[in-house]
């Protein structure tokens, strides 16, 4: 790392540091005060570090370290703003990656990208600032990689080739450049090791992942229940329905509005005993009213973010004029926790953190815009002190963390929570969603961008809203959403109430039977997701792995960025544009198979697959077993007794999959109460043996299997299920047993 122009510089100008025995950090001429340890939760508890000072710069341990010169452009005051820039020169293959849920395709290269979270109401392509604060991106080379993540919370602009094309430079407004290199073998390798650097997420209860329906709003509670009653009349699977601010009385958080909700307790009593979850939204601005009872504890308690005089900061919202809570502060953070826990007792199961960047509305017309706080507003940051600048990325994240340290006080079940702002390692909290989107077929694209994005970014648990928030989509856009949206792993419709209704029922009978369909698949599908997702809270791996990194020294694909895997078994093929009835695709290596037409494609060739409206946008990579399941209405309604396995035919030598099982809520998994299934698919000349592995002691329920087998039927002789001959349905390429054997043979023609 070179020094150019320096202004300010101390003895003892870089600090370095080892992490997790295998990435390096570099911190920039910290001041004799700067803690090693972040204040607020970025890092994953296990984190460890190997301190070692430099004095010489070549002493330097790895020449990560050469990727940027540096320079501060003044000397730091003691709340550490000093503007400071990184400057890299960008080499002719390089491309870069990462950065949360910016509205453009996946490479950034060309792209200036600003860390300032921000309200960004129907946002196009490629507008900036966006909600989330994620500074972390993977540059890859023509055959090197690396991560570079900043820990500083401070305004941020990253600037990919935009202003010059050859030149890298990041800006940052603040603080210290706090520069983590990632080390790995590939970008999925990198990905991972900053999922396990900046912390994984817990596993969510199975029902977060089912389908969700939301509304701005469900009010009143009349309309709630015909929701939920149609859901079930016209048998369409739906787990959760949403309360938006419209279930509070004037918006004060932590009330209820009694003249359209009399009965809450009773309310969500009733949509429980029919299957549905309910998710209820909480912003921070708390009303400016004397008689309500969590402003005067705010109030009394100094729990407030406060101006330059003290006084508690301002701003117009939802409720009107509000005063926000300081979740930089832990006492706060308890006590906001507290109410939660109370909220959470009339029934709610979920939370969903909105307007947190925290956005404000304009001040004369209460029009919703893109401010929020003034800069010098202060903040308590852990008795630390230190003002708005430094504090305004990461509110979204520790009022998520407010949030759900109040929902782990309630009960034994897991917590769901879902947050809009957010910032890096905010992913151990909440789910997030893509912000106020619109109904577009830009937008549908740009929803299969950003959550290929968060997803290499640490926040696997992501998805857009189904449809677009603003505007109204027709049949054809709304099914062609869900078909993306069966894939992201979280699966929510929500639309504003400025525009009409966004039920899958709502754009006429042709689109709701089609609708109904894939919502089904989601559901058959499930369990597949559930296993994936298990595996992202054990390895770090992407839920989404978009082709263009999976295959990132292969420049057939530096373009391929509509597609994506989910786990190593399902390539993802959406259709984006409107009136076609297939995709352009070319396939990365290996042998696919359309599931419903059992339709086979050789990797690395071209081809044009059809998709219809109804039908999946996804192949089956050989190799692999895919667990589909029954359909159901909501996870738990029956037991369930029976199990299909897809499996395509692939002559690799090797292939892995993984199945997991448990009670998909609670924490029984932790004591050993779960099913890990691992198959391993080898070939040997004419024999493909699977060994089949389990862990744990969870029993399902399970009593029937049936394996589907793609690929096999002109070269298939006979199959042995635990080394004894099995009846095959060699029409339908189908075998059933009663329980999960220990190995399946299949036996080829000579």
């Amino acid at each position: 790392m070179e020094l150019y122009n320096p202004i300010h510089l101390s003895d003892r100008r870089i600090k370095a540091e080892l992490v997790n025995g295998k990435h390096y950090r570099c911190i920039i001429n910290p001041p004799a005060n700067y803690s090693t340890l972040p204040i607020f939760p970025v890092l994953a508890d296990n984190t460890s570090f190997e301190q070692f000072d430099f004095k010489p710069l070549n002493a330097l341990p790895d020449n990560s370290f050469n990727y940027f010169k540096y320079r501060f452009n003044k000397q730091a005051n003691v709340n550490y703003h000093c503007e400071w820039e990184l400057i890299h020169d960008i080499e002719e293959s390089e491309s870069f990656y990462g950065l949360g849920d910016k509205a453009v395709k996946p490479n950034l290269r060309g792209r200036k990208c600003i860390l300032w979270g921000t309200d960004t109401y129907a946002y196009g392509y490629g507008n900036e600032p966006l909600y989330k604060n994620i500074p972390y991106f993977i540059s890859n080379k023509e055959n090197e990689c690396i991560g570079i993540f900043i820990l500083n919370s401070f305004r941020q602009e990253y600037d990919f080739g935009y202003s010059s094309p050859h030149q890298l430079k990041i800006i940052g407004s603040g603080g210290i450049p706090d520069i983590f290199f990632i080390r790995g073998k590939s970008p999925i390798e990198i990905a991972s090791e900053y999922a396990i650097l900046t912390g994984r997420p817990k596993l969510p209860p199975l029902w977060a992942l089912g389908y969700h329906q939301s509304k701005w709003s469900y009010s009143p509670e009349s309309k709630f229940r015909e929701v939920a009653n149609t859901f079930r009349s016209k048998k369409i699977p739906c787990d959760c329905l949403y309360l938006d601010i419209d279930y509070m009385r004037g918006y004060r958080v932590f009330t209820w509005d009694k003249r359209s909700f009399p009965a809450p307790e009773k309310l969500l009593e009733e949509v429980s005993a029919q299957g549905f979850k309910t998710v209820a939204i909480l912003d921070p601005g708390i009303k400016i009213d004397q008689k309500y009872i969590i402003f005067k504890e705010a109030k009394k308690g100094k729990y407030f973010m406060l101006n330059p005089d003290n006084s508690p900061a301002t701003g117009p919202v939802w409720p009107g004029y509000c005063h926000f809570p300081d979740f930089t502060n832990s006492v706060v953070r308890n006590w906001w926790a507290d109410h939660v826990e109370t909220l959470l007792k009339s029934g709610i199961n979920g939370l969903w953190n909105d307007m947190n960047e925290p956005a404000l509305f304009n001040r004369d017309d209460m029009i919703q815009t893109q401010r929020t706080l003034d800069d010098e507003v202060k903040l308590n940051f852990e008795g630390r002190g230190a003002t708005f600048a430094e504090g305004h990325n990461i509110y979204g994240m520790m009022m998520s963390k407010a949030t759900f340290d109040g929902m782990q006080k309630t009960r034994d079940k897991r917590p769901f929570l879902l947050t809009r702002s957010t910032f890096a390692g905010g992913q151990k909290y909440a789910a997030v969603w893509t912000g106020d989107n619109v109904a577009s077929w830009e937008h549908l694209r740009i929803a299969n961008y950003q959550c290929q994005s968060l997803s290499i970014s640490g926040f696997s648990f992501s998805g857009s809203d189904i449809g677009g928030f603003v505007g109204n989509p027709d049949g054809e856009l709304f099914c062609r959403w869900l078909q993306l949206a069966i894939f992201h792993s979280f699966c929510r419709t929500h639309s504003s109430k400025d525009f009409k209704a966004q039920e899958p029922w709502s754009f006429g009978d042709q689109w709701t039977v089609i609708a109904r369909k894939l919502i089904e698949w989601r559901y058959k599908l499930i369990g597949y997701l559930y296993s994936v997702f298990f595996q992202h809270t054990q390895n770090g791996i992407p839920f989404l792995v978009p082709v263009t990194l999976k295959y990132w020294k292969d420049n057939r694909f530096k373009n391929h960025h509509d597609f994506f895997f989910v786990g190593d078994a399902l390539l993802v093929i959406p259709v984006m544009e409107p009136g076609q009835r297939g995709i352009e695709v070319f396939l990365p290596p290996g042998k696919y198979y359309q599931p419903e037409t059992g339709k086979y494609f050789s990797g690395e060739n071209h081809y044009h697959i059809p998709i219809g409206y109804d039908g999946l946008p996804v192949l089956l990579k050989g190799g692999h077993f895919v667990p589909i399941w029954p359909v159901m209405q909501y996870i738990g309604e029956s037991p369930m007794n029976s199990i299909e396995w897809w499996l395509g035919y692939s002559d690799e030598k090797r292939c892995e999959s993984f199945y997991y099982l448990d009670e998909f809520d609670g924490y029984d998994n932790q004591m050993g109460k779960f099913k890990k299934v691992k198959f391993i698919y080898t070939k040997k000349k004419n024999v493909i043996h699977i060994d089949i592995l389990r862990e744990g002691s969870y029993i399902p329920d399970i009593t029937q299997y049936k394996l589907s087998l793609f690929g096999f039927a002109q070269i298939m002789d006979h199959i042995e299920i635990d080394s004894k001959r099995a009846d095959l349905d060699y029409k339908n390429q189908q075998i059933t047993f009663t329980h999960l054997p220990e190995t399946i043979s299949i036996y080829l023609k000579d």
